[in-house]
């Protein structure tokens, strides 16, 4: 069993190892990664954990926790990788230096095999490989950018259309959450509120990501029955037609989380966003407040 520690006992920045677990967050936020976990440890002292997403979505949600097991496939990839980068970091070598003056060996493949730095060569697109382990293949191609880690390899100079690709996903998936409440009917489900969280109210999602909501209730079982079943539909629909839009196959792509008063009074979990200082869940009208008044007044 390991220690736990500080970073700091073991001579590691508390600050960039906390930079580390926000880009992860991020990536499973914007539909990048489905799910993710991480353990830092150094000389037998564990210094970090973090777990993001979900590990099953189908026939329910169940968030990923600290005893969650993932298929282990090419894990040398990582570490190698991260050893380079920390070789770079350190001056032994450029991340552009050509591979045949650090490995000799390799010479007589100088003009055949290259490093080379994707969107700059490709007019801001970026190198997409989408692969399926069931027919063991895989195809790589160059698309505009539209996840968040992919507009940061752009650059500040990618393209206006790889501007509208991102702006695609996330302003259809707000237009669908604000119809979402706009349709709902408080009475019929004991809602009282809605609310919009994540990834599509912070303009982030990308072709992957679900639509997160919080549904503040006061119902009784057969309420919340009736409302998790509705809710459930919508996902469904929403799954299909975002498939035919961008291709992307999700079973389901609502999140909404129900939350009651107790939840709310206590903090709980997804109740915290509600008010927060910071990335507060932001309110949907609902019901008959959504729908604007017909000219003249009411009918």
């Amino acid at each position: 069993m390991l220690a736990t520690g500080r970073p700091e006992d073991v001579g590691m920045d508390a600050a960039r190892l906390e930079h580390a677990f926000d880009l992860l967050r991020g990536w499973v936020e914007d539909g990048t990664l489905p799910s993710a976990s991480a353990l830092v440890a150094r000389r037998g002292v564990v210094v970090g954990r973090r777990w993001y997403g979900d590990a099953v979505r189908n026939p329910e949600r169940k968030p990923i926790g600290p005893d969650t097991l993932f298929a282990v496939a090419s894990i040398t990839k990582p570490f190698t990788a991260t050893a380079i980068m920390q070789l770079a970091e350190w001056g032994r070598f450029s991340v552009d230096q050509p591979v045949h003056e650090l490995l000799p060996e390799f010479a007589a493949l100088r003009d055949v095999v290259r490093v080379i730095d994707v969107p700059a060569a490709a007019n801001g697109q970026v190198l997409r490989i989408l692969m399926n382990a069931d027919l063991d293949e895989a195809i790589g191609f160059l698309a505009t950018p539209g996840t968040r880690i992919e507009r940061r390899a752009a650059g500040p100079d990618a393209t206006t259309e790889a501007a509208r690709a991102a702006e695609y996903h996330w302003r259809w998936r707000l237009q669908m959450a604000e119809r979402i409440a706009r349709d709902l009917d408080p009475e019929r489900f004991g809602v009282v509120a809605v609310y919009v969280f994540g990834s599509t109210k912070n303009a982030t999602a990308g072709p992957g990501s679900d639509i997160d909501l919080l549904i503040h209730v006061r119902a009784s079982p057969a309420q919340r029955d009736a409302l998790e079943n509705w809710l459930d539909g919508w996902s469904l629909a929403l799954a299909e037609m975002n498939f035919r839009r961008c291709g992307y196959r999700t079973d389901r792509l609502l999140d909404a989380h129900v939350i009651t008063d107790d939840d709310i009074a206590r903090r709980d979990s997804f109740a915290s966003k509600i008010g927060a200082i910071t990335d507060a869940a932001r309110p949907l009208p609902i019901g008959a407040q959504a729908r604007p008044e017909p000219a003249g007044g009411m009918l």
